[in-house]
C-alpha cells in the first residue's frame, strides 16, 4: 500500500514537472543592438563654446555660496593655504589636521611639519613649541602660549 502511494506521488510530481516545463517558455537571449528609438539611451546635449561665461552668469545670479560681489567677471584668484600661527613673529611648527573622540575623551591630531608625522594630543599635553593644549572642541582647539589663550580652528 505504501509502495503504491510513493510511486503515485513520484508519478504525479514528474507529470507536473513535465507539464510545467512544456508550458513555461524560457526567453531566448538575443544580441543587444542599439536602436535610434531606444528609450534607455541617454540624451545628448550640445557643447556650448561659452560654457565658462554661462557658469559665471548662473553663479552670480544664484549665489550658491553667498559670496561677496566682485566687480570683475573673471574667476576669483585662489588664496594660498594658511597654517595656524601660534605667535606673531614666527610660523607654527605644527598644523591642526583633525579632532577625534574616543569614548568621552577628545584628542587633537597635529601634523609636525619638521618630521611630517601626525601625533595625538589630549587636553593638558605640551605641544611641540612648548605651548599647552587647554580645550578641544568640535572644530577648534584653544592653546596657552606665553600666558595668552589662542584659538586654532580646524577649517580656517
Amino acid at each position: 500500500m505504501i509502495k503504491h502511494l510513493i510511486i503515485s506521488l513520484i508519478g504525479v510530481s514528474a507529470l507536473t514537472g513535465g507539464l510545467a516545463f512544456w508550458l513555461v517558455q524560457i526567453p531566448q537571449l538575443s544580441p543587444i543592438t542599439a536602436h535610434a528609438d531606444d528609450p534607455w539611451q541617454l540624451p545628448t546635449l550640445s557643447n556650448p563654446d561659452n560654457l565658462q561665461k554661462i557658469y559665471f552668469k548662473l553663479r552670480s545670479k544664484l549665489k550658491p555660496w553667498k559670496e561677496k560681489k566682485t566687480k570683475s567677471k573673471a574667476p576669483p584668484k585662489p588664496k594660498a593655504a594658511t597654517t595656524p600661527t601660534t605667535s606673531t613673529s614666527k610660523k607654527a611648527e605644527w598644523q591642526l589636521v583633525g579632532i577625534v573622540q574616543e569614548g568621552r575623551q577628545r584628542f587633537a591630531l597635529l601634523l609636525n611639519k619638521a618630521t611630517n608625522k601626525v601625533n595625538r594630543y589630549a587636553v593638558g599635553n605640551a605641544l611641540p613649541e612648548g605651548t599647552q593644549l587647554l580645550t578641544i572642541r568640535d572644530d577648534f582647539v584653544e592653546i596657552s602660549q606665553e600666558g595668552k589663550t589662542k584659538t586654532v580652528h580646524l577649517y580656517r
